[in-house]
């Protein structure tokens, strides 16, 4: 889904790798920006994942 979106990944790759958006979930939850249910449990299911808005699309 990051790609699809063309976000980079912290280093400004294209390619995200599932141990580089657990990383990121993981530091979210740990810093309370990020809820609980949004683990790395639910990496790969679209629809636990939360929807970003970009602004002006």
């Amino acid at each position: 889904m990051l790609e699809e979106l063309r976000e980079p990944t912290p280093r400004g790759r294209a390619t995200w790798y599932p141990s580089s958006a657990k990383a990121l979930l993981d530091r979210a939850e740990r810093l309370g920006i990020a809820p609980q249910e949004a683990s790395a449990t639910s990496l790969g299911s679209s629809d636990q994942v939360g929807t970003r808005s970009v602004a002006g699309g």
